[in-house]
């Protein structure tokens, strides 16, 4: 995968960040001669996969997925399971990232980043409703946690920020990140 920062500025205090774009329109030509010279580094980044009744959907997300109301300012109400405690919100969605992702949506949501070498992932309930005790809203798993979202009452959507897909999910399907 090889980025390229379309919005790079010379002052790096105007820049944005941006772990895929090394390469910029001031760098574009040197960049690729090292390419081509085989002048490069691989990095195993972390992925997330969803599962909908027990099968893998066959997209990786990088950064994250959510899950939510198709319009995702709409509220939504979904049952989640993690480390055998479940909890119901009514919520704007649900966040879960990887490391990668921890410093974009997930940080912006109110979550704590977390380098992407940690074998994890993060997860965060958008705008919950406070009116009620919550037993959690957000968290960091291990990578063979799961996180598990009932067959729910909505008719909802999954995506993958990296593929720019977006899943319809069934109301009467389970579903695990």
């Amino acid at each position: 995968l090889l980025g390229i920062n379309s919005h790079w500025y010379k002052n790096q205090n105007l820049g944005s960040f941006g772990a895929l774009t090394s390469i910029n329109h001031s760098n574009l030509q040197e960049q690729l001669l090292k390419l081509t010279q085989r002048d490069y580094s691989i990095e195993e980044w972390n992925c997330l996969q969803v599962s909908i009744n027990g099968k893998p959907i066959h997209y990786y997300a990088v950064n994250d997925i959510y899950f939510g109301a198709r319009l995702s300012y709409k509220t939504c109400t979904i049952t989640m399971k993690v480390q055998d405690v479940e909890e119901s919100f009514q919520c704007s969605g649900m966040i879960a990232c990887t490391g990668m992702g921890s410093h974009a949506w997930y940080f912006n949501a109110g979550g704590s980043p977390f380098s992407n070498e940690l074998e994890a992932f993060g997860y965060q309930v958008l705008i919950p409703n406070i009116k009620k005790p919550l037993k959690f809203q957000s968290g960091v798993l291990t990578k063979n946690s799961e996180i598990i979202v009932p067959a729910i009452t909505f008719l909802g959507s999954f995506q993958s920020i990296l593929a720019n897909n977006c899943i319809p999910i069934p109301c009467d399907v389970n579903s695990n990140i």
